[in-house]
């Protein structure tokens, strides 16, 4: 199976690596640091398209490349490799794409990665927060914990060629003046169900989610409480009222979160009300400081709220504010 962006031809090609760290920066969206294996030569083939917030990327590198950053950023990130390796290393572990495999991980656990001679495939990596939006979409409630994925799997696979399928078709309606191109809300699906599709098929920490809700039906009860919280939220609702509002006991609204939603009412409202801080964060007529926001929403220890949405978002609120 020919790998979509290869039969267009690269955009990209160049024997000069610092122009070809600078055309990956821009095709990833990151600052990228890249030295050549051979000192002796160096050649970059490289093609890219923008789908949403994710980019496709495809990559070819006849003499070898050594990629590192100083400050990564979490990122969902799929390779499929069509030939040659690549190995993501950090201090404790290397995780090795061998050609005709593929791996899915969260790029800021690698310090470097290793593009051997020959290397060449397509990458498919956007943000990890924006996979958590997937997720949250997904159930109908926020994910309260960053995505945790470190998977490797065979690019020939019904996965691995229904990914490449998707990206050709991604590809095909990216290309010059394709349909695609103007169409924000058709390029989100389908970035959407490119990151359900690896999802579903692959281990990960919300694994649980995916296996879970589709046998078994969510009690009224529970369905209650999450709409009420969904349109009472505020930083004075607790737990003890959402309980009230259903009829229930806090005991009994504990047990179903627990069962129907892998966490608690407590972490429930924190976890939408640390999205609906982000959603401010990230619009661009908001004028208030994030402490305000914070406050706004019943954080007011400025240390705790920002170790709550780190860990929610894997970054800062002030990186999610320049990010807009």
């Amino acid at each position: 199976m020919a790998f979509p962006l290869e039969a267009r031809g690269p955009d990209f090609v160049s024997r000069d690596s610092t122009a070809t760290r600078l055309r990956l920066s821009e095709l990833l969206g990151r600052s990228i640091h890249a030295e050549p294996l051979d000192a002796k030569g160096f050649e970059a083939r490289l093609a890219g398209y923008d789908l949403a917030d994710a980019r496709i990327v495809w990559v070819d590198f006849p003499c070898g490349l050594k990629l590192y950053s100083e400050n990564p950023r979490a990122n969902l990130t799929v390779l499929l490799l069509e030939r040659g390796s690549i190995s993501f290393s950090s201090r404790s572990t290397t995780l090795t794409c061998p050609a005709g495999g593929a791996v899915a991980l969260d790029t800021a656990a690698s310090e470097t990665i290793t593009c051997e001679a020959g290397a060449r495939g397509l990458l498919f990596t956007l943000p990890i927060t924006t996979a958590a939006d997937v997720i949250g979409t997904l159930f109908d409630r926020p994910a309260p914990r960053k995505l945790e994925i470190a998977a490797a799997f065979d690019a020939y696979s019904p996965l691995g060629t229904a990914i490449i399928g998707l990206l050709a078709t991604a590809a095909s309606g990216l290309h010059r003046d394709a349909p695609l191109r103007p169409s924000s809300h058709a390029a989100r699906l389908l970035r959407d169900t490119v990151v359900t599709t690896l999802l579903e098929g692959l281990p990960h920490n919300y694994s649980d989610w995916f296996g879970r809700g589709q046998f078994e039906p969510v009690p009224w009860q529970i369905r209650q409480a999450l709409d009420h919280i969904a349109t009472h939220i505020d930083g004075s609702l607790t737990v003890q009222q959402v309980a009230d509002a259903v009829g229930t006991s806090v005991r009994s609204l504990q047990q179903g979160f627990q069962r129907h939603r892998q966490t608690s009412p407590q972490a429930h409202l924190k976890a939408v009300r640390l999205a609906r801080i982000r959603a401010e964060l990230l619009d661009e007529n908001a004028r208030c400081s994030i402490e305000e926001i914070a406050r706004r929403w019943g954080f007011v220890n400025r240390g705790h709220f920002a170790l709550d949405y780190r860990q929610a978002f894997g970054e800062l609120p002030s990186e999610t504010r320049r990010s807009r």
